[in-house]
């Protein structure tokens, strides 16, 4: 991009970065000072995410832990918000053998993710309230979420956020702003709350 329009670029978007990141910066107060309630559900949830928009290598992960619990003979499942799909609400995608619904009603990741593991496997865009009836209807012990590190309405026993290396090594690139002018969700101040970080 020609320095002259990266300029303006910069100009409009900054500002509104700023106002963005200030957003998160209260709500994450808001959750690490319990005036808003993160709530258990009845199982061990690990949580897979990452502080940028686009791919990092999350649903290859949630898929290696998913196939490594159930070789250790836990019981897990796996829900998503299930991205790209034209459905809301929950969905109770596969029991672990067969599946329920199409790629368009669930997305294509969670799709993968079941026929490949052959897990208990959900979409539901309220991960609280997906992980009580994921729970209800195939009773596991364990749930995997995919892309849930920003949805903090849910507690989890393991936070696990992976970063793609090519996106750290660009430092101090507009692309490690926040949005709207870079691809982070959050700024690097969110690692603190990760119990482990992966570099892909």
């Amino acid at each position: 991009m020609p320095k002259k329009y990266l300029k303006y670029l910069l100009e409009i978007l900054s500002p509104i970065s700023m106002v963005y990141s200030s957003v998160m910066s209260l709500r994450n107060y808001m959750f690490d000072s319990g005036v808003f309630t993160i709530e258990k559900v009845n199982a061990k949830v690990i949580s897979v995410g990452n502080l940028t928009v686009g791919g990092s290598g999350k649903t290859p992960m949630v898929m290696y832990i998913t196939k490594l619990l159930k070789r250790n003979n836990v019981k897990v499942g796996v829900l998503s918000r299930g991205y790209g799909r034209n459905s809301k609400g929950f969905k109770l995608v596969s029991d672990g053998n067969k599946l329920f619904f199409s790629v368009n009603e669930s997305g294509d990741e969670i799709v993968q993710v079941a026929e490949e593991c052959k897990v208990p496997a959900a979409v539901s865009e309220k991960r609280v309230v997906g992980a009580k009836k994921l729970i209800e209807k195939t009773s596991v012990e364990a749930i995997v979420l995919d892309d849930a590190y920003q949805h903090r309405w849910i507690y989890r026993d393991l936070n696990i956020l992976i970063f793609d290396q090519r996106f750290l090594i660009k430092k101090d690139s507009i692309e490690q702003k926040t949005l709207p002018l870079g691809r982070m969700r959050e700024p690097f101040s969110a690692l603190n709350r990760a119990d482990m970080i992966l570099i892909n």
